[in-house]
């Protein structure tokens, strides 16, 4: 069994200059969300790449995963990545749901 002293802590500064990094990261999003002159498929993408080095700084600080075992990783962000394929499967079935539901009518 592990110590107090022999576990990864974090001060408080370190949660502060996360919280920085992230503030910074939300403002960076805002601003390229208000962007009109960028193109649509960059905005799309600079903004989920943004929002996912977001999600796996809090999942290694806030969740503090960092100094967890790969195996805990892997069981905590297998959902996300299969959710992410069954939205990308869905996606393509999806696109006219609107136009054949109207022509129904």
């Amino acid at each position: 069994m592990e110590s107090m002293s022999e576990t990864t802590h974090h001060g408080y500064a370190t949660y502060w200059r996360i919280w920085g990094w992230l503030l910074g990261m939300t403002l960076l999003a805002l601003g390229v969300g208000y962007v009109d002159a960028m193109p649509g498929g960059l905005k799309a993408l600079l903004l989920v790449g943004i929002t996912l080095a977001k999600v796996a700084i809090i999942g290694a600080y806030y969740m503090h995963l960092r100094s967890e075992k790969l195996d805990l990783i892997l069981i905590t962000f297998t959902p996300i990545v299969l959710a992410m394929i069954l939205f990308f499967f869905m996606v393509p079935d999806a696109g006219d749901t609107a136009t054949r539901i109207m022509t129904l009518r």
